[in-house]
């Protein structure tokens, strides 16, 4: 059943961000990290992979 709450809308930035948050979540299973840092440490990991795109993507759109 499809979910008709559900309004996300794929951007280019999606396939690396999800790269990287499935290969964080793993990570953090494997070694029992505590979530909360984890969660952090992998927000961090995917704002310094995508910041190029995003920032050019952000300028190509007219967004600050």
């Amino acid at each position: 059943m499809e979910n008709s709450t559900d309004t996300s809308i794929a951007t280019p930035l999606d396939a690396k961000a999800s790269e990287i948050w499935n290969k964080g979540i793993d990570e953090a299973i494997e070694k029992n990290k505590d979530p909360k840092a984890a969660i952090q440490q992998i927000a961090d990991d995917i704002e310094k992979a995508v910041k190029a795109d995003k920032d050019k993507l952000k300028a190509d759109l007219g967004i600050q």
